[in-house]
């Protein structure tokens, strides 16, 4: 379809002239029209098609947000629910519940998991936490005392969102409420935190070995020893300290709670009755004797003698001109630093068992000859033991002999030795005797050797002649 150049009347296809306005129609003319005519047509389409185009991508889109919407939604709420359900499990409230129910089932590994330290050096374990149940176990009031006090830090800790890393939110106190990191990536993780305890050990004896509960925990390596042990769970614990020497075998034993101390740290001395002493005495080659046993330490040797503990009795023993001499026993107190043993008794003593001996031979040689030249035996009988050896023989010896005529008196006497036992209740003589021998007229100086055996007689208060022989 055409139309007129100058009026735009319709014009039918091939008129030449515009029946309107009489234009003259040219062919240069119809095809300006016709590519309007066309040019419009399209433009037009064109139009039409891009809005129903546009409608469709917008239906499209609308889709697409509809389910990003639902995808979001179903996000949220399940942030939501692991809000909700995160939130309740890491509620410090819970925390508390969880472990009393374990302290009071005994469950170590719920309380383990309940426990928290910020010293990295404390181990907890099942074996760790034992002291902690069996303080429980035997205090259980405690018990309710430690659970109100978490539980108000449980309250802190919900009004405030938020507790003290260290010790919660009591400092003073041994196990509370902390916070102790992130649980679940976004939630406060609250743990009941432990005030660790450590115990200074102190002792003056070198080579003690420690045990806490019966585990080694150390050994001393000096006379002036001072360490400190731990970090330990708070709890029910037994320190013993051993020490096995030469002169003493000594144990001490310590309990030790840290829920009755008011410091996380306890200072335990150990074997405070034990001493070191300075031997001394008049015999300084004497050896030493500790509780009866020998040592083999002379008392020259003795400046810085021990450890002794309390009570231990110590004397010396030393021989001199054949004979054992011992010392006075000396008692170590706690706190002794000189310890002097005297022989003066001992010496003494033995003065008094030489002039026992002495006195014994010179009254039996003397009454000896006298019962001979009497033919009395009663008159030697008191310095012979009752039945013994001796005594049969000389109650044989005087009557016979007087009956022979011969007459005897002692001349001299010389004591070469004598032996006293232990218990000083018997011994051994050797003599040498000069006797003037007069046989029926004729008399003669004969010198004779003699070994006696000796014994205390209680009845008599005394010595007495038990056994005699001859020495050739």
């Amino acid at each position: 379809m055409s139309f007129c150049g100058k009026c735009g009347a319709k014009l039918e296809e091939g008129q030449k002239f515009c029946p309107k306005c009489g234009n003259v129609l040219n062919t240069k003319q119809n095809e300006s029209h016709q590519n309007f005519k066309n040019n419009n047509e399209y433009t037009y389409e064109d139009e039409i098609r891009v809005p129903s185009n546009e409608i469709r991508r917008d239906l499209k889109m609308s889709r697409k947000t509809q389910i990003g919407i639902m995808a979001a939604a179903i996000v949220a709420v399940l942030l939501i629910g692991f809000y909700i359900v995160g939130n309740s499990l890491t509620k410090p409230s819970k925390v508390v519940s969880k472990f009393e129910n374990a302290v009071a089932s005994g469950n170590k590994a719920d309380l383990i998991s309940t426990l928290y330290c910020d010293d990295n050096r404390l181990e907890i374990n099942e074996k760790t936490i034992v002291p902690l149940l069996t303080y429980f176990k035997d205090n259980p009031s405690y018990l309710n005392t430690v659970v109100q006090g978490l539980n108000k830090d449980a309250v802190n800790a919900s009004q405030t969102k938020a507790l003290s890393r260290m010790n919660g939110g009591n400092s003073k106190a041994i196990l509370t409420l902390a916070y102790s990191g992130k649980k679940f990536l976004f939630f406060p993780d609250y743990r009941i935190a432990i005030k660790p305890g450590f115990i200074q050990v102190k002792t003056s004896v070198k080579d003690v070995a420690f045990s806490l509960n019966g585990t080694d925990i150390g050994k001393s390596d000096s006379d002036n020893f001072s360490k400190e042990f731990g970090p330990f769970i708070p709890g029910k614990y037994s320190l013993l300290a051993n020490y096995k020497g030469k002169y003493a075998s000594l144990s001490d034993s310590h309990d030790i709670n840290f829920f009755d101390n008011s410091s996380d740290k306890i200072t335990v001395e150990t074997f405070t009755n034990v001493n070191y002493v300075n031997v001394k005495s008049d015999y300084p080659d004497a050896k030493i004797f500790v509780n009866g046993k020998d040592t083999g330490v002379k008392v020259s040797d003795a400046g810085n003698f021990g450890p002794l503990n309390s009570n231990t009795k110590i004397y010396g023993m030393i021989t001199k001109d054949g004979k054992v001499l011992k010392s006075s026993e000396e008692t170590v107190d706690k706190g002794d630093k000189e310890v002097y043993l005297s022989f003066s008794q001992a010496e003494s003593s033995i003065k008094s068992q030489e002039n026992q001996i002495h006195n014994l031979v010179y009254w039996y040689t003397y009454y000896f000859t006298r019962a001979v030249n009497s033919n009395s035996f009663t008159l030697l009988e008191d310095l012979l033991y009752p039945g013994s050896q001796i005594y049969n023989e000389q109650k044989s010896y005087v009557p016979s002999t007087y009956k022979s005529g011969i007459r005897e008196e002692i001349k001299s006497f010389n004591i070469t030795s004598y032996k006293l036992s232990e218990d000083n209740k018997s011994g051994t003589i050797n003599t040498e005797e000069v006797y003037d021998i007069n046989d029926n007229g004729t008399s003669s100086i004969k010198t004779f050797k003699y070994t006696y055996t000796f014994r205390y007689n209680e009845a008599k208060n005394g010595y007495q002649m038990e056994s005699l022989k001859a020495i050739e």
